[in-house]
């Protein structure tokens, strides 16, 4: 919220009063997601094995039911994902119970559904592409790498062996036999024909890891204001006003700007009007 200046300590102080509450709360809409979709899943599954074994054989009804239930499975989970997105939001904001948090979300939800699926789709997949792309240029820069230095120590192991030195003058040189190999490596690759370094497959997982932790960071600060922008927008939604909820930010020890005033009013006075019929 524009405001105030933004208290870290006040924020982690009103977390932590609710703890118990929060946690409730992203434990039990973790677990109804889950089970909601394991039930679809299974349902469905014996509904179209049924049906498909009455009309094809067996094994055919078992692999068609498997990825038509799976898919009815994903998407109710993603269904209960998104009435559910917005629990922390209402725990943080509203004094409420677990049970009531989760109701208030579906609630609050079901006034802009399609936003809420977008926003839950664009959180899941930021973070998805950002590491399939960062992970995808470590492992070809690696590769390259690791292609280049093979190809120079070939070259190097290919090279004739250097001739042995002339003998002295009066040293008597006694006569052989002299066998020499060509230098050849043989090499143990894994199933995609890159050789296996277990040294190296470590340091590279080690440094995405480096590279992935400030954008994990970045990425949660970015769904964070995107969970909170859609709490208040479907607040909006519905005809509530913020007078109660922009109570929790007026600040009586320091002095408001201009621009401040100017904010709340036009927020006040848009919750009047969208409360009006």
């Amino acid at each position: 919220v524009p405001l105030r200046p933004i208290r870290l300590r006040a924020s982690l102080r009103e977390a932590g009063r609710k703890w118990k509450t929060f946690a409730g709360a992203g434990i039990l809409s973790t677990f109804s997601a889950i089970l909601f979709g394991g039930i679809v899943f299974g349902v469905s599954f014996a509904v179209l094995f049924l049906i498909g074994w009455a009309f094809v054989s067996a094994r055919a009804s078992v692999f068609l039911s498997l990825a038509a239930s799976g898919l009815m499975g994903f998407a109710a989970f993603l269904l209960a994902s998104v009435l559910l997105m917005l629990a922390a939001s209402v725990v943080m904001m509203e004094k409420t119970t677990v049970l009531r948090s989760l109701r208030r979300s579906a609630n609050l939800v079901r006034r802009s559904f399609l936003t809420s699926v977008a926003a839950l789709l664009i959180m899941f997949m930021i973070p998805a592409a950002a590491a399939g792309v960062i992970s995808l240029f470590v492992n070809s820069t690696a590769a390259a790498i690791e292609n280049k230095v093979g190809a120079i120590e070939e070259k190097a192991s290919d090279a004739p062996p250097p001739a042995p030195p002339p003998a002295a003058d009066g040293e008597k040189r006694e006569g052989g036999i002299r066998f020499s190999y060509p230098g050849s490596r043989v090499r143990v690759n894994d199933n995609n024909g890159s050789p296996k370094n277990p040294i190296r497959d470590a340091l590279l997982e080690s440094l995405l890891q480096i590279i992935l932790l400030p954008l994990q960071i970045i990425v949660t600060s970015f769904t964070a204001i995107i969970v909170a922008l859609l709490y208040l927008k479907t607040r909006q939604a519905g005809g509530e006003t913020l007078r109660d909820l922009l109570s929790k930010f007026e600040e009586t020890d320091a002095p408001r700007k201009k621009w401040q005033e100017r904010m709340r009013g036009r927020l006040l006075q848009s919750g009047r009007t969208s409360s009006n019929p």
